[in-house]
């Protein structure tokens, strides 16, 4: 079984989307060492954003690769406004690790003529530019990003396809976001007809904060540009992908790789531990107040408390902390390696995640939540919206922690600061003990066991 991937986030890219297909890659090599599993993604010149360094952690999975293809771009502004050389890179991996690079003048020239021909697409720029409206600035920003995703997507096929055989692959995979990887694979499907196609949607993909203008493209993303793909993979059952009415479809969770589980222990302090991105959506409102009111009523001395933080949002979590006066038990950590992120979760006292849910659009766990289901920590899940008995509010009790829905407020609230003031104590007494934790539940998020199910989808293809 032959397999190519095609997906912009992967080993050593430091971003938790980089972890999905590493992992499983990792784990269909254990269970069929004969499958081959090559991949194309792409190298950025501009390497200062997080997600486009390397995860030291990630490391060490690049040899489950059997080839890794580079395509080499730049960040989309500077992509339309410098017009620099693009190449093409082949890594081997393994134990024969031969590096080839070539820039061609041919990739400088389609890009010339792609963004030269563009009369009515530089208008829209210049004028959203001349205008500071919050609303055209987003419209100034999704049009380039727009056109990233298009010029990306012809220079990738365009060096793909005269140096990767396709004809001699049994699967395509493309995995979503950005855009891309599913462009590409339909164009590579429309000219090898045989080649199963495999679209995966990591994420959340279209989420109601968004502008109806983007949800629009998104919807026609599986609409136009996944209609010929073979089956439809989905990061959760309530994504909505609106597939054509004889599309298949799977769900295929996020998860982690037990061997990344870190020792649990013991902090000297009562830590309350918050790692990963916080949205514009979060509310971490309710757990400040209740720990402040657990304080000001004795029940938690402030000399035990503290509070960490690591990722890229510690300016919102900054700012929590300023308006309930707890700068001085607070640890910002700034941006940590995954390593060092696990490090931090497994001496908690206590981990915190925030999420929404609403009517509208259902959200399950986040990927930072695959993490702590290994943790063995008391975890409290904080989510906002409109939507009762979310699905995290039904699990967490699998996973042996507490979830708060603000639309049960007054219900929840108490029962929160009881579960807060429980771990205290038991953190008090030496030891904090998670119970009833279902480690069948669990284990159906781990990489071996997801890697499982997806092999098996593989070889129920090559036996229809």
């Amino acid at each position: 079984m032959k397999i190519l991937l095609l997906t912009e986030y992967i080993a050593p890219k430091k971003a938790v989307a980089s972890i999905r297909w590493t992992k499983i890659i990792k784990y269909l090599k254990q269970l069929d060492k004969d499958i081959q599993i090559d991949v194309i993604t792409t190298q950025r010149f501009q390497n200062r954003i997080p997600e486009y360094q390397i995860d030291e952690f990630l490391i060490r999975d690049l040899s489950h690769i059997d080839h890794y293809y580079q395509v080499q771009l730049i960040d989309y502004i500077v992509l339309l406004y410098q017009k620099v050389k693009v190449g093409f890179k082949k890594i081997t991996t393994g134990n024969n690790h031969r590096v080839f690079q070539k820039n061609s003048q041919e990739s400088f020239n389609l890009l010339n003529k792609m963004t030269n021909n563009t009369t009515e697409w530089n208008k829209t720029v210049n004028s959203c530019y001349k205008n500071d409206s919050i609303h055209l600035r987003k419209l100034k920003n999704w049009y380039l990003k727009v056109w990233s995703e298009l010029v990306s997507s012809q220079i990738i096929y365009h060096y793909c396809i005269k140096r990767v055989d396709f004809n001699k692959y049994d699967f395509l995979i493309t995995s979503y976001g950005p855009e891309w990887p599913h462009r590409v694979g339909s164009m590579i499907k429309m000219r090898h007809q045989s080649l199963l196609w495999i679209a995966d949607f990591r994420d959340q993909w279209a989420r109601e904060i968004d502008e109806d203008w983007l949800y629009c493209r998104n919807k026609c993303l599986t609409e136009k540009i996944c209609i010929h793909a073979d089956l439809l993979l989905k990061v959760n059952d309530h994504l909505i992908l609106h597939e054509s009415k004889n599309q298949s479809v799977m769900t295929l969770t996020n998860g982690f790789d037990p061997d990344e589980k870190q020792k649990p222990s013991r902090a000297d302090q009562f830590s309350i531990v918050y790692t990963g991105t916080i949205y514009y959506t979060d509310d971490l409102n309710p757990l400040f107040a209740a720990i402040k009111e657990l304080i000001q009523d004795g029940k938690i001395d402030l000399k035990d408390l503290v509070f960490s933080y690591c990722g890229n949002s510690s300016t919102v979590f900054d700012a929590y902390v300023r308006e309930y006066n707890f700068d001085d038990c607070y640890i910002n950590h700034g941006k940590l390696s995954r390593k060092e992120s696990l490090k931090l979760q497994s001496s908690s006292s206590l981990l915190i995640m925030a999420g929404w849910s609403t009517n509208k659009e259902v959200i399950e766990w986040s990927g930072k939540m695959y993490e702590y289901m290994m943790s063995e920590k008391p975890i409290l899940y904080l989510m906002t919206g409109d939507l009762e008995s979310s699905v995290p509010s039904q699990k967490m009790k699998d996973l042996g922690g507490f979830c708060f829905e603000t639309a049960k407020y007054e219900k929840e609230y108490t029962k929160m600061k009881e579960y807060i003031l429980d771990i205290y104590y038991q953190w008090k007494n030496g030891a904090i003990k998670v119970e009833n934790q279902d480690k069948m539940y669990i284990n159906t998020f781990s990489y071996p066991e997801i890697a499982r199910r997806f092999y098996q989808i593989l070889k129920n293809f090559n036996y229809s």
